[in-house]
């Protein structure tokens, strides 16, 4: 029963935060639905704190989050502003602190971890395919009358695009059936979206160790077609690219795959396909865009040295923290990417020694990949997922983003997961 209890917290964990954002969208436009799910995690992350011993690395990172509240408590007083806005920080820690905790527990075996991958992959297939029917319904949603489908409350300002992200009209000339465009699925904007995906997606991959190469392989390709549909390209690429190195690395065949990647790449050039081409250039689009991304982080890097080398306070600039008294972090230094948020409550210097940290530890483990003494498959993954994270914060508020840092916690909480990860050596690594 014990045991039973600990592995429906999971499922829990992975279904009740998608049920709360398709009420949010549609049935009633309403923060409350968050604050249910808060106190639903609140009781499984405290019943399972008291039934199990976390990985040290665990009890690193509370130590860490508990200088940072004293941090924002500090602040706020010395500042004479109200400490709520902790609570909103406080928050966006608490969510990977749940899917790490919850899935660094669980006693695992291969029948249990095969049942977790059907249910983590009918929710994203149910996710991305409502995305996939938005596109096909509503090719237009912009113009005029929208299909139910594509409904967004009234109390979000997305103004005439209604948030939704269109491709380039050269991309949309090759598919002349539908105007392909950014859904939101059941979320309440695009990111969301991709982002939910992509977290998905690491839980498969991580969990995918158990399956036969040939079902990690159809796994692999339908993830691929998964996070095509959002068109995400912060997660799209990175994914595409590492399953290609995982491919080749962990190949016995590794002459035989260069020269099917070569013969492909002759047929790409013989047919010379405008449609293969468009999807080639948007697909390598991306490279010259990251610079251009992050001078977001440069423009903000004056505001954060006049802003002080300790920043504002952890949380004031948290998601939604105006409402408690915080404040709007674009307001003061514009960008959207996480760690300028980091930088501006914690300042410039801890904002740095977070991102090195986060690094080390993610390529410690991806290294270890390299050893036949590890679990090659588990640390290539586990690493990846780890090193992504900074990247692409850099760029994007995922930190703020509290479903997706729920789930991309919760492959590497599987890491640290004794029952899981057999090969695991220590607590902390």
């Amino acid at each position: 029963m014990q045991l039973n209890l600990n592995r429906f917290s999971i499922i829990l964990v992975l279904v009740l935060p998608i049920v709360a954002e398709v009420f949010r969208k549609y049935i009633i436009y309403s923060n409350v639905w968050l604050i249910f799910l808060d106190v639903i995690l609140l009781i499984i992350f405290v019943r399972t704190l008291v039934k199990y011993k976390p990985p040290t690395i665990f009890n690193l990172w509370m130590l860490v989050l508990l200088i940072f509240s004293i941090h924002g408590l500090i602040y706020s007083l010395i500042n004479d502003r109200s400490p709520l806005s902790l609570l909103l920080g406080l928050r966006t820690a608490f969510y990977p602190l749940v899917g790490f905790l919850i899935a660094s527990s669980i006693n695992f075996d291969k029948n249990f971890s095969n049942q977790l991958i059907k249910v983590v992959l009918l929710l994203a297939i149910l996710i991305a395919g409502f995305g996939a029917a938005q596109i096909y319904i509503d090719p237009h949603p912009w113009n005029g009358n929208i299909h139910w489908i594509n409904y967004v409350p009234s109390e979000i300002e997305y103004g005439r695009s209604l948030g939704f992200g269109g491709f380039d009209q050269k991309v949309n000339d090759q598919f002349p059936m539908i105007n392909l465009y950014r859904p939101h699925s059941i979320f309440l904007h695009t990111g969301k979206f991709g982002q939910v995906i992509w977290g998905l997606s690491a839980i498969l991959l991580v969990l995918a160790r158990y399956l036969t190469p040939s079902k990690r392989a159809i796994l692999m390709i339908l993830i691929i077609l998964l996070n095509i549909i959002t068109f995400q390209r912060a997660a799209l690429y990175p994914l595409v690219l590492f399953m290609f190195i995982y491919f080749f690395a962990f190949s016995n065949h590794k002459l035989k795959l260069t020269f099917v990647l070569a013969l492909m790449s002759l047929i790409i050039l013989l047919l010379d396909s405008e449609v293969i081409y468009t999807i080639l250039q948007r697909f390598f689009s991306a490279l010259p865009e990251i610079p251009e991304r992050l001078e977001s982080v440069l423009f903000s890097a004056g505001a954060l040295l006049d802003n002080g080398l300790l920043g504002d306070g952890w949380g004031y600039y948290a998601t939604g923290a105006e409402i408690l008294g915080g404040g709007n972090y674009t307001d003061h230094f514009g960008g959207e990417g996480g760690w300028i948020i980091i930088a501006a409550e914690l300042g410039v210097p801890i904002a740095l020694v977070l991102f090195m940290l986060i690094s080390i530890i993610g390529t410690f483990i991806f290294l270890r990949s390299l050893s036949e003494s590890n679990d090659r498959y588990l640390c290539f993954w586990s690493g990846f997922i780890i090193l992504l994270i900074p990247v692409w914060a850099g760029t994007h508020n995922i930190f703020g983003s509290y479903i997706m840092m729920l789930y991309t916690s919760i492959p590497i909480g599987l890491y640290f997961n004794k029952s899981f990860n057999l090969k695991i050596q220590d607590n902390l690594f």
